[in-house]
């Protein structure tokens, strides 16, 4: 357990952070006490956005994770976090060579990959397995699941001091150390002051809860406010103690600034995380009642233009991607003939011709060259993917150079194509490894002719159908995931269908839009 949990710690927070001491976390992990302080944001940590935009400067105080493994039965799992503080500003992109573009590109194909690629392999791994082997897999599992599903029943999280802020200055788009010395930046942020998680019983009270079918849980929302400002300072300037303060205690200038005040709210949530062990009158798989103290809107003209500014920087982003996607070997054409003016242009023209063919293809019409160049991409992935899993099982074995080749055909093809070519890779290892194990227990079964002590260690030798497959790092990913999915059981099928899948309940004590035209109110709606 303390192993997978490593693994979930190392992968998730590796994202995001930067210099994560990886020793340090596994000697936490096994003591129980995990706390990380006064650690920076990785610049890519926004990558999953697939949005023009970095981190500029990022620091979380702490991350604090206390496990009680002797009394995991009977005690929570307490996660705290203190003072997320984020600054993000716009990447430009208009000035990128292709090899920057290829490497954005990537970077966001490559998340995609993996999380499909991880779903499909799990799944092909158990679609192989034997009946006797599924068996043994669901009884190693059965208690892994039990127990997964009593923690995350009883997971307390209290998070402190949350600021996101975005800084945005058409002029200065890019650049890394940006000059806003006499002009302040477009900026929009979100805050939180706190948020508390915690377990209660059926009457809202903290508690432990010893249920494995139905858990209560309420989570408490202090100071969430949204804004948006012309007329803040910009952060980039400060040093890292000066950018601290300053996150921590900001407030909007002035109260239309808030496009979405400051408000407290609490939800409560019934769940329903095992059908098979829930009352029988449960009618809700998830029951939400969520209560605002105050919702108070403000709209004003800086903050709507500005919304428009930054949108239309987005959709140009997009633009230029498609059309960088569309142009990528004509970049690199022209970056090669280093400005050999002939060559430019026989590599537009070559461009150009290809356009019009693919208007030709998309009427219908097929092109034997293009159904080739597929083909032949298909097969050198799938091989490629192959001696590169091959070389994984290889002790000391470096695939360095299998993984680089693996890049350069990623990037020529979508991420539905790549995890299909992987599924057929890992089916074509199945097989070789099938072979091979056929071939020694022919060699044994004649050997056994002339030996009884080699026909006896023979038996014990065979391997069964599943062990082909059951290696130490797939037991992991196979574990992790179920933590991940925490699947419902197919016999509960019938008792799920009967329950409603959400109710949703929202208590709002106070409403207020108001719209503002210059500095004063001009229509103000109260409920």
């Amino acid at each position: 357990m303390e192993k997978i949990l490593l693994r979930v710690l190392d992968e998730t927070l590796g994202k995001y952070l930067h210099g994560l001491n990886k020793q340090n976390l596994e000697v936490g992990v096994w003591k129980g006490e995990v706390n990380l302080k006064n650690i920076e944001l990785r610049q890519d940590a926004l990558a999953e956005l697939e949005l023009p935009v970095h981190v500029y400067r990022g620091h979380v105080s702490l991350i604090s994770l206390s496990i009680p493994w002797n009394k995991l039965t009977s005690q929570p799992v307490i996660v705290t976090i203190k003072d997320i503080y984020l600054l993000a500003l716009p990447t430009d992109t208009s000035q990128w060579s292709t090899t920057e573009f290829d490497d954005f590109i990537y970077r966001v194909k490559k998340l995609q990959i993996s999380k499909l690629d991880q779903y499909k392999s799990s799944q092909l791994e158990t679609n192989l397995q034997s009946p006797e082997d599924k068996a043994k897999s669901d009884e190693k599992s059965g208690w892994i699941e039990k127990l997964v599903t009593k923690i995350i029943a009883n997971l307390q999280v209290t998070v402190e001091n949350i600021h996101f802020r975005y800084e945005h200055i058409p002029s200065k788009v890019g650049n890394k150390n940006p000059d806003t010395k006499g002009r302040n930046p477009i900026s929009f942020g979100i805050t939180l002051k706190s948020l508390r998680a915690y377990s209660t019983n059926s009457q809202w009270q903290p508690t432990f809860n010893e249920s494995l079918g139905l858990s209560f849980k309420i989570a408490k929302i202090e100071g969430l406010s949204i804004y948006g400002s012309n007329d803040t300072p910009s952060m980039t300037t400060l040093q890292a103690k000066e950018f601290e303060a300053a996150m921590k205690n900001f407030t909007a200038p002035k109260d239309e600034d808030y496009l979405f005040a400051p408000t407290n709210a609490c939800l409560k949530a019934k769940l329903v995380l095992d059908p098979a062990n829930a009352p029988a009158q449960t009618e809700v798989i998830n029951d939400l009642d969520f209560s605002l103290d105050t919702v108070a809107l403000t709209i004003n003209q800086p903050n709507y233009q500005n919304v428009l500014r930054i949108a239309n920087y987005m959709s140009d982003f997009g633009t230029q991607h498609k059309n960088f996607l569309e142009s990528r070997r004509l970049h690199r054409a022209i970056e090669a003939a280093n400005g050999d003016k002939k060559k430019i242009a026989i590599e537009r023209w070559r461009f150009a011709i290809g356009c019009t063919r693919k208007r030709f293809l998309k009427k219908g019409n097929w092109d034997l060259a293009e159904v080739t160049k597929t083909l032949q991409l298909r097969n050198n992935y799938v091989d490629t993917f192959l001696q590169y899993l091959e070389q994984k099982k290889k002790k000391g074995a470096d695939p360095k150079e299998l993984e680089s080749a693996l890049e350069t055909l990623e990037l020529e093809l979508s991420v539905d194509s790549v995890v299909s070519y992987r599924y057929l890779a890992r089916l074509k290892m199945i097989q070789k490894e099938r072979l091979q194990q056929a071939k020694n227990e022919k060699k044994k079964g004649i050997w056994s002719w002339f030996s009884d002590a080699t026909s006896s260690s023979s038996d014990t030798a065979k391997t069964e159908y599943i062990d082909t497959m059951s290696l130490s790092e797939d037991e992991k990913d196979a574990l992790i995931e179920l933590a991940r999915s925490m699947a419902s059981n197919p016999d509960d099928l019938e008792k799920i269908s009967k329950m409603a899948k959400m109710v949703i309940r929202a208590h709002l004590n106070k409403v207020s839009v108001a719209v503002f035209d210059e500095g004063k109110v001009a229509c103000q709606i109260l409920v």
